[in-house]
């Protein structure tokens, strides 16, 4: 889900009335499983989700970092419970295999082999492999779509009004 992580937590945020945040910190909380996961993929040879696709290393994730921003940066604890729910909204919309979405407790994580990113995004967009993550992934990106459209409407009629 390229566009639909981003997407989702983004539709998440309004919906919720949420304060905005910045781009980037959207972008990396939206992506967090994957940017680890890929990466431990590329080098390991393990599933594209893995470890950072579990409950657990998300609970972990949470926990610990909540507890060390509460002590360094306390006014930074909203983020804290911001990104949790956007690591949340990725392990949902992904749809992961049991195994991995309550490793370790259901036993390891399988070797894969060979991990291609391009492979990947082949089986994805172009064979449909997972027809329901790709069709959130357009439900989400039209709701932002509609969302940025009906912000840039607003926006533009309050200019004319004070000009």
């Amino acid at each position: 889900m390229i566009a639909g992580h981003i997407a989702c937590s983004y539709v998440f945020q309004r919906l919720l009335r949420l304060q905005p945040v910045n781009n980037v910190f959207l972008f990396v909380a939206s992506y967090l499983p994957d940017i680890v996961d890929k990466t431990i993929a590329i080098v390991f040879s393990i599933s594209g989700r893995g470890y950072f696709h579990s409950v657990t290393v998300m609970a972990v994730s949470y926990a610990l970092t909540y507890k060390i921003i509460s002590k360094v940066r306390p006014e930074f604890r909203q983020f804290i419970h911001l990104a949790a729910l956007y690591y949340a909204l990725h392990l949902i919309f992904d749809f992961p295999e049991l195994i991995v979405l309550f490793w370790p407790f259901l036993g390891p994580l399988q070797q894969s082999g060979h991990f291609s990113l391009l492979e990947r995004l082949y089986n994805y967009y172009v064979l449909w492999k997972y027809p329901f993550v790709l069709s959130s992934e357009v439900i989400f990106f039209t709701i932002l779509i509609i969302i940025k459209t009906k912000d840039n409407r607003a926006a533009a009629m309050n200019y004319h009004k004070t000009h």
